[in-house]
């Protein structure tokens, strides 16, 4: 969100590739704990909130949103009786501002946790100092790998972020396209913002992994206002879906030139669309990806957009969503934890199990969530829900066995988060089914390895089961044998 710092392209790329790469996991899924305020640890806790509370909108309006949520988070929790000290940083979007802010909650103020920040370029500089001295860090927003990983690409053990990041972002709005029919696709975008080039870049790349073409993937500039000329070439190669990845200023102005120049396109965005001021009568059919939806009929939601509202009289946004999950998620891996001590803290969260109000939460090796995307479709102007996207994680498998042969045996396999899976299976005798129940004869008893791969656009997982098949058990009838007795006379 804001002013966001991206590494380099090939790192990004890299990053994607190993969060969304074909898994080998095994067991069954830990079960979700949903975001109420966990039961108090019987200890104080020191939580630091660094994040941009001056310069100005909108930088400042996305940090005093994204406090709103994790103040709301706490409050929560100090009504279920943990006491919670909270202390508040400036970070300023500013890399060295955010470096001087965590240098005083670390050291002087001697806390162990911080939420923050919002901004790539401040939370960049803090997870290093954090890393340093052993302090749990989350960012609610920031987006860059550098966050959670060192140029050279190791992880950083104490950082984690509770968003998803734009190379699954990009690849997201490839797969709804894909899902929508289009094979072929146009893009544009802001050359000289990273962020929103780095989007365009992510779903061209992927787009044409899945089959599709990008016959237009033209740059326009910050000071661009007359677009005719890319728009002509968009209306010329006719594609099934034009993405543009800038915030909703910008998709405005577009938008507008699309319609007079006859562009017939399906629209696509990104979460930079997420306003109110976004000219939703001109994107009629458009999809955009989010991190939140506030009509989610979830339990959890409905009850975070009510005491929300309640408390602050607005409707939350994604921001405020992801500082109430970034700071839930935090004291839940602290209860668990149950000691006051960043490092055993910190491997309670990286195995967590967590149902927020973004979507459930897992993380994957580097402190990455590995969590779905709320796509929206705009109809009658408004935004709602289309569908959650989400890569494959926590594959399981269950069969009823031992079976009595030549009785049938079901085997079942289910995810903790996925959209579109498929299900293979290889049966361990020679068979192959699909779908994620089936059934199954053996042709003989013994012990056979069932083998399934759950695939989705995003990734692949394989576990294994044992499915155990007795023969028939043969049961001798008691025979008994009378012994006369005789008696000589």
């Amino acid at each position: 969100m804001g002013a966001r710092t991206c590494a380099s392209l090939a790192l990004a790329i890299c990053v994607a590739a190993m969060v969304l790469a074909s898994v080998a996991v095994s067991g069954e899924a830990e079960g979700w704990v949903a975001p109420q305020a966990p039961p108090a640890p019987g200890f104080p806790v020191k939580v630091a909130l660094v994040l941009p509370l001056s310069g100005g909108d909108p930088v400042q309006s996305y940090g005093e949103r994204t406090r709103n949520g994790a103040l709301l988070a706490i409050n929560e929790a100090r009504a279920a009786g943990w006491d919670i000290q909270t202390v508040v940083a400036d970070s300023a979007c500013d890399a060295a501002a955010a470096a001087d802010a965590a240098n005083q909650v670390i050291l002087t103020d001697t806390v162990k946790y911080i939420v923050g920040a919002v901004c790539s370029s401040a939370s960049i500089p803090i997870s290093e100092i954090a890393e340093a001295n052993h302090v749990l860090q989350i960012s609610p927003t920031s987006t860059s790998p550098q966050v959670t990983k060192y140029a050279d690409g190791t992880n950083k053990e104490y950082v984690f972020r509770a968003l998803y990041l734009d190379p699954f972002q990009g690849q997201a709005m490839a797969v709804v396209a894909r899902g929508l029919g289009a094979t072929t696709a146009a893009a544009m975008y802001d050359e000289g913002n990273p962020y929103v080039r780095d989007l365009a870049v992510y779903f061209k790349i992927y787009f044409e992994r899945m089959g599709g073409t990008v016959p237009v993937f033209e740059s326009y500039t910050q000071d661009t206002y007359d677009f005719s000329g890319v728009l002509g070439e968009v209306r010329t190669a006719n594609p099934d879906v034009l993405f543009m990845p800038d915030y909703f200023g910008k998709v405005n102005e577009i938008a507008e030139q699309a319609e007079a120049a006859g562009v017939e396109a399906t629209f696509l965005g990104a979460d930079g669309w997420d306003s109110p001021d976004l000219r939703r009568d001109l994107l009629e059919g458009a999809y955009f990806s989010n991190h939140f939806w506030p009509g989610d009929p979830r339990q959890v939601v409905v009850d975070f957009v009510e005491t929300y509202s309640t408390t602050y009289g607005t409707q939350p946004d994604a921001l405020a969503a992801l500082g109430y999950d970034a700071t839930g998620v935090l004291l839940q891996a602290i209860a668990e934890a149950g000691v006051d001590d960043p490092s055993v803290v910190k491997d309670e969260m990286a195995g967590i199990a967590y149902e927020g109000v973004t979507d459930k939460i897992t993380f994957d090796q580097f402190g990455d969530p590995i969590k779905g995307a709320a796509v929206m479709r705009i109809e009658g102007g408004q935004a709602a829900l289309f569908k959650w996207v989400a890569p494959i994680s926590q594959l399981s498998v269950v069969n009823d066995g031992p079976t009595d042969w030549p009785q049938t045996t079901t085997l079942t396999a289910t995810v903790a988060t996925g959209s579109d899976v498929t299900y293979a299976w290889a049966l361990g005798d020679g068979s192959t089914a699909s779908g994620q129940v089936v059934t199954h004869t053996y042709p003989t008893p013994g012990d056979f390895t069932a083998v399934v791969t759950a695939s989705n656009w995003f990734n692949s997982a394989t576990v294994t089961s044992t499915v155990q098949v007795v023969g028939y058990r043969v049961f001798l009838p008691l025979v008994t044998r009378e012994v006369a007795s005789w008696r000589f006379r």
